[in-house]
Parts: structure tokens; sequence; C-alpha cells
């Protein structure tokens, strides 16, 4: 993906018109504000919209304001509504809650113009302020509830002292009841996030409204989760005990549920924004974890405004280096489920790949990782890791996976690809992957020999902190992706990559190769069997006759030639068997063995021979196209010079990985392979003609002839 998103975080801020509804709120709100437009009696009422946290109700209020915006312009009243906005989360402390609140009244009530109504209403915000109003304007909000443990605890003398003030507050609150019923005005009064506060600052709320509940005129509209406002005001646990909240609120409204399908289509919708441009490489899988690995968490607008949140800051570090479906599945679940997510990320050995041998560990892990989700949610959770990682349906579904699909994984850059996991969990490229841009920008330039050339020799000198280089991991990824080479780009691609082979078969990644590894030679022609497969036999002829001629490796092109020869081997078939199998015919694989032999014996004649990497294995192809005695011929008249007896000796010297007991790393050690060796020199005069060359003492020499000592003494 090129474009970046151009994505603003959600500060999860509710809807305010009607207009913008998707959640299916607007008919609620409109209903709810016919219903207060249109009440008949003068006296206050108390209403609640309930609902649980992030389930929209703010974004319902807003909408009752501006669905009785549009019956002011539809139908003018008689009795217009004002309306108030407070919200007890700005404010802490039961005196600032109070003054606050009244402040608010206060400035809308300003628009009026009459000041009659402000000052009066100034005046009971005094009365009321403070723990002394409070407790007088509640003392019959919660029989047996706080209030009433007060009493109990011997404090009644101290409720009634403070009651001798009330005909000051009741005086008051008489004259705004007076002024407010010839004001005539409707006002509504909305209190939101009561349930995020504390519950002692929710009970504070629920005591304000009460001192306030009747004055005429005034509708109070709390907005709250009803569990949550039953802990504050000490509902009893037991079922079917008192509702003391129906001493506060005279009609409660459930929020209606948001419908499945419109959670959906919220997400996609701002997801579509977030990743826009983005490839998915299989509908249905997309598809299939939507619903399954990302669709369960989402179970309020709120989640949803979550997760996109987090994918807004997330998803650009890392856009196009990782799957669309396994990167939202993740996040939803690092969102959602972080114990789990946690240790997802710990253990990238038992999650990638198409599975072990050993069942039972993978039935230990599937144990282990739903543990770590609680019992509710376990179902959901395996649907999601099922899908994110297909080992683990060898032990939930019995469906195994063969090695055949981790290319597949791999080229799709998936998480349960080893090569690509990290980049889910680090939102950054893994140490065994490569930057799509940098793969790009490789194959488009894949037909210049000295960019490519360029680019492999300076990954080759890049060590990764991993182990290896970083040549390395392009092999690699041209093992996963050789497809998006252009047909066109495939016969200098083709040979450029040969022409670069040193590269790759460097000393780096050699070394930190184990013995099970393959080696860089056949990594190297798994990219470049596929690539001359897509030509067409001409096309593919031609190529392999220019790389012959041209690439300076004999040992790559060696190996080129052993493996067109196996396809024709007797025990593969014989006839128009073999030749369809070939991927040219057999006359063609003679021809390129005879050209091979020509150029082998041409550098042995210009000395240049001496010089080629995998000497003794360019040595063993040309016994092979001709004849040992040949080799070893000549190889005897390299004994005359002690420069070439040490390049002898240095390339028949290798390195093996030793483990001695005890040992939790292993060390490395020379290793000579004699039955090779032997095949192609004298071992025996070689041995001779080095220590003669290394009497001098020269140092370099004395190393060669040290470790070429230790490597035989190994061997047998």
């Amino acid at each position: 993906m090129d474009k970046k998103p151009n994505v603003n975080l959600s500060g999860d801020r509710p809807k305010d018109r009607l207009a913008d509804d998707r959640l299916g709120h607007a008919a609620f709100a409109r209903a709810l504000s016919h219903s207060i437009a249109s009440m008949k009696q003068h006296d206050g009422i108390v209403l609640a919209i309930n609902g649980p946290w992030g389930s929209g109700k703010t974004s319902a209020a807003n909408m009752v304001v501006d669905a009785l915006s549009e019956i002011a312009l539809s139908q003018p009243l008689e009795e217009p509504v004002f309306v108030v906005r407070f919200n007890p989360w700005w404010f802490s402390g039961q005196e600032d809650l109070v003054r606050a609140f009244f402040d608010e009244v206060s400035d809308t009530l300003a628009k009026t113009g009459n000041e009659k109504i402000i000052d009066l209403l100034k005046l009971v915000a005094r009365k009321v302020s403070g723990v002394r109003g409070l407790v007088i304007a509640a003392t019959e909000l919660l029989p047996g509830g706080a209030v009433g443990k007060v009493v109990a605890a011997g404090t009644f003398s101290l409720v009634e002292k403070l009651s001798e003030d009330g005909g000051s507050l009741s005086s008051a609150r008489g004259k705004l009841c007076e002024a407010l019923q010839e004001q005539k005005r409707r006002i509504l009064v909305i209190i939101d996030d009561v349930d995020r506060l504390p519950a002692d600052e929710a009970l504070q709320i629920f005591r304000l409204v009460k001192s306030v509940a009747d004055l005429p005129y005034v509708i109070h509209l709390l907005l709250f989760d009803r569990d949550a406002a039953r802990r504050a005001v000490g509902q009893p646990p037991e079922e079917g005990g008192p509702e003391w909240l129906e001493k506060i609120v005279q009609a409660s409204f459930d929020l209606p549920p948001v419908l499945r399908t419109d959670l959906d289509r919220l997400f996609l919708a701002g997801l579509n924004a977030i990743v826009r441009g983005a490839e998915l490489p299989d509908e249905i899988r997309w598809q299939n974890t939507f619903h399954d690995a990302v669709a369960p968490w989402l179970r309020t607008p709120r989640d949803v405004g979550r997760l996109l949140n987090v994918m807004a800051v997330t998803w650009p570090a890392v856009a196009s280096e990782v799957d669309v479906a396994d990167f939202v599945g993740l996040e939803a679940l690092r969102l959602f489920q972080p114990k789990l997510h946690a240790y997802l990320r710990e253990h990238p050995a038992e999650l990638t790949g198409p599975g072990s041998d050993d069942r039972k560990k993978d039935e230990e892990l599937s144990v282990t990782l739903l543990a770590l989700v609680a019992e509710p949610w376990r179902k959901d959770a395996q649907a999601a890791l099922q899908l994110l990682f297909p080992r683990l349906e060898s032990v939930w579904l019995n469906r195994d996976y063969n090695s055949g699909v981790l290319t597949k994984w791999g080229r799709e850059r998936r998480a349960c690809s080893a090569a690509h996991f990290y980049s889910y969990f680090t939102l950054s490229v893994g140490p065994d992957a490569l930057p799509r841009a940098e793969f790009n920008a490789f194959i488009s330039a894949i037909s210049d020999p000295a960019a490519v050339r360029q680019t492999i020799g300076a990954f080759a000198s890049f060590r990764r902190a991993a182990g290896g280089t970083k040549a390395a991991v392009l092999l690699d990824e041209l093992f996963t992706r050789s497809d998006e080479v252009p047909v066109a780009s495939i016969r200098d691609g083709v040979i450029n990559l040969l022409d670069a082979y040193e590269f790759f078969d460097n000393a780096v990644d050699e070394r930190d190769n184990d013995s099970l590894g393959a080696t860089a030679w056949w990594k190297l022609w798994w990219v470049l069997g596929p690539l001359l497969l897509r030509l067409d036999a001409e096309q593919r002829e031609f190529t392999l006759y220019r790389a012959f001629t041209s690439c300076g490796s004999l040992y790559a092109l060696g190996g080129i030639h052993d493996v067109l020869k196996s396809q024709y081997k007797a025990d593969r078939g014989s006839g128009n068997e073999a030749e369809k199998r070939g991927l040219v015919p057999a006359k063609v694989v003679d021809v390129l063995g005879a050209m091979l032999l020509k150029r082998t014996q041409d550098a042995a004649s210009d000395g240049s021979l001496i010089g080629q990497a995998k000497l003794i294995n360019v040595l063993m192809t040309w016994a092979r196209l001709a004849d040992f005695d040949e080799v070893k011929a000549w190889t005897s008249g390299q004994l005359q010079d002690c420069q070439r007896v040490l390049a002898l000796v240095e390339a028949a010297t290798g390195t093996a990985r030793v483990y001695f007991e005890g040992d939790r790393v292993s060390s490395e050690k020379p290793r000579v392979n004699m039955e090779a060796l032997g095949n192609v020199v004298e071992v025996d005069r070689l041995r001779s003609r080095l220590a003669e060359c290394v009497a001098s003492g020269d140092e370099p020499a004395m190393t060669i002839a040290a470790r070429f000592a230790e490597g035989i003494d190994r061997a047998s």
C-alpha cells in the first residue's frame, strides 16, 4: 500500500446530530424529545437514559437536543425548551459539583434576560452548597441507605440542627418556583457521565438532583448505567430489594440496543478509511477473520471507537508489511484480551508454521492459551486463534497442514509465518523479513546487472542482530514471491542473480546456517527454477545458454547442471515422461555440461581456476564431466607453487559445529572432507608440500596449515 492513511484519532466523541446517526438512536431520540416538548404538567420531573458504558447514551442525548430544535422550527411552542448541559466528570468534590451545576444553569438562563430567576437561583445555590444543604435536601432520599446509616450512628441531632436553617432554603426555593411558574419556559437539564464518577460523587449528584427535582418547568435528564447507579446509592444486593432510584427518577428509558450489523458497518467504514488501498489476497479469509476474530469483541460503539483509534496509530507503521486480516485480528486481541496477546508475543516458535510433530505439546499450548481468557470469552478466543495461527486447528479441528503452505503464508505476510510474526508485535519489520518497499525496488531493478550486484552486495555486508546477513533474507523473500518478477524481466533477472551468487554464499550466512538448513545454492535454485518454468521452452534454453557462457561461479553452474541431469536419471522414468518433467531436453543438458567442462578447462589453463569459490566442489564437477586423472594432473601441477598449495588447503578446510558435554552452544571447528579431497588431489603429497611451504614461519600460512591439520584429525 503506497497511500498513507489520513485518519484523525477520535477522542470517544459522541454524535451531535440526528443526521449523523448510524446506530439506530435517532428514532429513540425523536420519541423522547416529543414527550419532553409536549408535557402538559408544569411540575419538575427527572428522567433517565440507561445503558452500559460506551453504548451511546451521550449521542442519544445530543440527538434529543437536535430533535427539540427540529420541533421548535416545525411547530413554534408556547413554552420553548432551554437546554442546560452539565457533566460532573469535569469537577471534583461536593462543593465544586454544586457550584458548577448552578453556574451552568445560570449561564443558560441568562439568555432569557430574566434577572429575577438568575438571582433566586444563585440564592438557592448558596443555600444548597456545602454539606448542610445537601444533607437537608436529601434527608429522605435513601431510607436505610447512606444518610440513614448516619442517623443510625447517632448523628440525628446534627441533621436536626442543620434543619433549623431549612426555612431559609425553603423560602428561597419557594420564590424561585414562583418565578419559574411566571416564566413558563421549560428547562431541560442534561447530566451526563454519572456512571463515570466514584460512588461517593455519584451519590452527591443524586442528592443534588433530589434537592432541585421539584422545581416547576425543570426536567432533569440523567445518563447512567443503572448497575453503576445502584452501587452508588447503596442498592441492596439481594434480588427484589427496594429500588431506591425510584425516589429520584420518575421515568427511566433503556437505550435501545445497537444492532450487530450497525456496529459492524460502523467499524468497517472506519477501518476502510485507515487501511485504504491495502490488499486483501483472500476475501473469504478476511470475512471469516472479521466475523470470528474481530466482531465478537465489538459490543458497544465505544469498543468500535477504541479499536479504530488503535488501528489509526499502529497500521501506518506496518501498512505494507502485514496481512490486513491478521493485523486487525491481533490488534483486537491486544485491546480486548491483553494477557492473551502478551503470551502470543512471547511464543512465536509454538505458534508459527504448519504444526509440530509433538501433538501433545500443541494440545498443552491450546489449554494454556484459553486459560488466559475469562470463561465467557473462551469460545470467541478459540475461534480467533485458530484463524490467526492455523497450526492450532490440528488440536481444535483435527486439521493438519503440510510444509507447502509456508510459501503461501510467507507471500501473504501472515502472522503464522515465522519471518513476519514479529511485524505484528513490534510494529516494525521482523528480523527475518524484508520491507516490502525494498523488495519491490529490487524487483523493479532486477534486469539491471549493476543494480542487482550493488544491492545484494550491500545486503551481504549488512549483519543482522538476529544473525546472518540481509542477503539471506532477500533470498528467502525471493523464494516466496518469485511470481512477482515480471516475465519480461526473468531472462536478465536469472543471469543477474547467478552473477551475484558469491554474495549469497558468504561466510556469515554459511556459519549461521545449521546443519539441517538449506545451503545458499539450494535456496537460489528454489528461486531460479520457478522463474525458468515461467518462460517458454525456447526462452528457457536461451537463458541457460547465456548463464553457462557468462556467469562467473562455476560452482553455481555445476549445481544447476547436476539438477538438470538428475531429472533424467534411470530411476525417475525415461523417454517422453522424463522429457515432460525436465526443464530442458536431455540434449540441452548435455550441451550445457560440455560448456561447463570447457569453461573449467580454460580456467585451469589460464590459472584462474585456483581462485574459484568452493574449489573442491568445482574440481569434483570437473572430474564428473571428464575424469579424475585429468583433475589430479592439474592439482599436481599446482603443488609446485606454495601460494597455490595454500589455496588448495584453505579450500579443502571447512567449518563444523561441535557440541561438547555440558555446552549449551556449539563451537566452530575446522573440518576436512577427506573423501572428496582424495578424489581430486594426492593428499600425502599435498601435506608434504604444505609442511615445506610453512617452514619459513609465515604466520598466515601457519594458521591455514594448523586448521587443515586439525580438520584432518577430526575427519579421522
